[in-house]
């Protein structure tokens, strides 16, 4: 028998494997979104001592910013302390830090020298200077709505939570094509599939833009792990060994500054990529004890993974249609479900095939780093100021 008889065949029954895959996944993310749109569980108001806590990093640009949107917060002001933990800055963020300081609006923390982890920054200050029962922690280049404290720490209310999530947005939609790309990623990601996939399996994790979480917790755990790039991914998983449930609220989603060029885009995506990765295998028998959640989470980039199939097979791009458009709605529902504004609904048209062809260079760039035995690294991000905006509209 000629082998292109057999060859066709086989082939034919591959695609239509991989199609249903594809479309399996897309239908899971088109749940995941559906789910989003259900309604926050009601936790009772409470005011636990607080102590938010910044890590900042030559970021004199947008520091103060950041102190202003947290000394507007609608919580008690005798109930929390703002520490802002300078690693070691070279610029104006210590004349800044040390006038709001004098002023007792801040606790000021200076490092003489950077430290290699972030972590290493947050333990110290969460361990020597906090008084917090409650520590929540927010990226300095992120504004806070004025509900933030209060709302994050209302899951704290069950003793059986030791971490809290919040969502978070991109609120530098307007500086360029690069940040269009990370406000459909947020929207996706950061608020969508984040909430959509707690509602479904109840399994939360923490991301570093808003989280919060015990001192008991951090203490019992043995404070911020530090074994991959993604020290919130560690940290989360450490809770959930220990006993504790994460919990994710999307009643106070933050909006942050995010990258805008495709050098700094790449330097981002590649230490989350390599510290997803690293996170699975170091961690991989605890994220697989919720099998839901682990499946939820690789649904998620589905769509990539089909836009991938498709590059590759280009005369067979049609043939993955049904699962592509499947995705696409799942980013429209939950969108609508944001209130989005209307043009990020076009941008979401382009994003369904920029992402992931930006994403493959990302991977591309990992295995180029691995065969010439690279590291990848966390790169400084520079930060500007400008004045955030909502991309929803409320």
């Amino acid at each position: 028998m000629p082998v292109l008889d057999l060859f066709w065949p086989i082939f034919n029954i591959f695609l239509y494997f991989v199609l249903a895959v594809f479309t399996f996944f897309s239908i899971i993310n088109l749940i995941t979104a559906l789910f989003s749109l259900k309604a926050q569980k009601v936790y009772e108001s409470i005011t636990p001592r607080v102590s938010v806590v910044v890590r900042t990093w030559n970021d004199g640009s947008v520091v103060e910013r950041c102190i202003q949107s947290y000394l507007n917060q609608e919580y008690p002001k005798k109930e929390f302390e703002i520490i802002i933990a300078d690693d070691g800055s070279q610029d104006k963020t210590r004349e800044i830090c040390e006038y709001y300081a004098k002023r007792k609006c801040i606790i000021y923390v200076r490092f003489p020298e950077h430290k290699n982890y972030k972590a290493d920054v947050i333990d110290y200050v969460v361990k020597n200077v906090a008084t917090g029962d409650i520590i929540l922690e927010a990226d300095v280049d992120g504004v806070p709505p004025p509900n933030w404290i209060k709302e994050m720490v209302k899951p704290f209310s069950d003793p059986s939570i030791g971490g809290v999530t919040g969502t978070v947005m991109c609120g530098n939609s307007f500086q360029g094509s690069i940040s269009k790309v990370r406000t459909i990623d947020d929207f996706w990601h950061f608020c969508i599939s984040l909430y959509g996939e707690y509602a479904l399996s109840g399994h939360g994790m923490l991301y570093g833009g808003s989280k919060g979480y015990t001192k008991e917790a951090w203490s019992k755990v043995g404070g911020h792990p530090k074994r991959t790039l993604v020290e919130d991914g560690e940290f989360a998983l450490k809770l959930i060994e220990a006993g504790y449930k994460i919990v994710i609220i999307k009643s106070a989603p933050l909006i942050q500054e995010e990258v805008t060029t495709f050098g700094q885009y790449m330097s981002e995506q590649k230490r989350w990529v390599k510290g997803g990765l690293d996170l699975d295998r170091i961690y991989g028998p605890t994220m697989k004890k919720n099998k839901l959640g682990y499946l939820l989470m690789l649904s998620n980039f589905s769509w990539e993974a089909a836009y991938f199939f498709s590059f590759i097979f280009l005369p067979y791009q049609l043939f993955l249609a049904i699962p592509i458009l499947i995705n696409l709605s799942a980013l429209y529902i939950g969108m609508f479900g944001l209130k989005a504004k209307g043009i990020f609904f076009l941008f979401a048209l382009a994003y369904i095939w920029v992402g992931p062809l930006l994403r493959a260079i990302v991977i591309l760039s990992l295995l180029k780093n691995r065969i010439l035995r690279r590291p990848t690294t966390w790169t400084k991000v520079w930060h500007y100021s400008t004045q955030l905006r909502y991309p929803t509209y409320s």
